[in-house]
């Protein structure tokens, strides 16, 4: 916001910036209202009482910030230079997190200017502007197949996909002779958690946890950040505690869902679904 005098002559006199969103908005601003004296017209004095006055003039000014930066990598570069805040998917993020990020990752860009609002939302970290970035997806798992034997696939096919398995990577052809029945516990990873397995991890994680046979037998499901999915048990819902009583063994088939195939479960599949298939004849009830 700039304010400003008209005096008997129609001229601009004492423009000073009252309100600045910062950025070198407020200069670029006074600038323009001090070249209304350069232009061929003259701003028409006020008058009272029949006799020219100065007048005092608050002049809001709007600011449209364009970006046509397009390629992933030139984005990530503009906004690992900037000093702003960094908001991944809902959360605030540190400038060296963010530099884990694969520029493939990220599917959308929003500056935001550090205004009243933008400052009521994300507190006063982002007196500077706040940069918005959103994920891709990971890809969905593929249910498994069965033939003579339960046949593992969690990568819905995707060569891209990353798979570690008690901390180890593995091949495709490696995870297709794992057992159902000797998995503990399958995290599935995206984003910055993805993101601390370099570029292999770009375009998703699965992380699987094998059983230790000394160990009670039993089988433990978390989404992304830990959340608890929704868990379908022969196309019923089941609690948590009722998916641990049941036995790897008994599993015929593990089907994990995300995203747009999650959603037509409405709220309670926001951190994914699970949907498990028994053995015929088994039932934890």
């Amino acid at each position: 916001v700039v304010q400003f005098v008209i005096d008997k002559n129609g001229t601009v006199e004492n423009a000073k910036v009252v309100r600045d969103i910062g950025g070198g908005a407020g200069k670029e601003a006074l600038k323009v209202v001090k070249s209304f004296n350069d232009m061929p017209e003259r701003w028409r004095a006020g008058h009272q009482r029949g006799k020219a006055v100065k007048v005092l003039y608050t002049l809001p000014v709007k600011f449209k910030l364009q970006d046509d930066v397009k390629n992933p990598t030139q984005v990530k570069e503009k906004i690992s230079s900037s000093d702003l805040l960094i908001i991944v998917d809902g959360k605030e993020v540190s400038h060296e997190v963010f530099s884990k990020i694969s520029p493939n990752d990220i599917q959308s860009h929003k500056h935001l200017g550090p205004t009243e609002e933008t400052i009521k939302q994300y507190g006063d970290k982002a007196k500077n502007g706040v940069w918005v970035i959103g994920l891709h997806q990971p890809r969905e798992a593929r249910k498994p197949e069965v033939n003579d034997r339960v046949k593992l696939d969690l990568t819905g096919g995707d060569p891209n996909i990353l798979v570690i398995v008690d901390g180890e990577e593995i091949s495709k052809e490696e995870m297709e002779k794992i057992s159902p029945d000797d998995i503990a516990s399958i995290e599935i990873l995206k984003g910055i958690q993805a993101a601390s397995y370099g570029e292999k991890g770009m375009y998703g994680v699965v992380s699987v946890k094998l059983k230790d046979s000394s160990k009670k037998k039993e089988i433990s499901l978390y989404g992304d950040a830990g959340l608890k999915p929704l868990i379908i048990l022969d196309g019923k819902e089941i609690s948590h505690e009722k998916m641990e009583s049941i036995s790897p063994d008994d599993i015929m088939s593990i089907d994990v869902l995300k995203g747009d195939k999650a959603s037509s479960y409405g709220e309670k599949g926001k951190n994914g679904v699970v949907i498990i298939k028994l053995k015929a004849s088994k039932d934890p009830d």
